[in-house]
């Protein structure tokens, strides 16, 4: 965990900046363009240990 990229991010609201009350890491694949409706945060490539997370997860599913 010590390697991941957390921060905090916003949202807009009624046009003002909003904190959220939490950290963040967002993760996707090379090149993937992700956009929320009320927010954007740069996305990270994924590293081994979230890839062997990740895959342990999709098998649960």
């Amino acid at each position: 965990m010590e390697e991941l990229n957390f921060e905090h991010t916003a949202i807009t609201m009624y046009g003002k900046p909003v904190s959220l009350p939490r950290l963040q890491s967002w993760f996707a694949e090379e090149g993937l363009v992700v956009k929320e409706l009320f927010q954007k945060q740069k996305q990270h490539v994924w590293t081994a240990p979230m890839l062997k997370l990740k895959a342990q997860l999709e098998n649960q599913l």
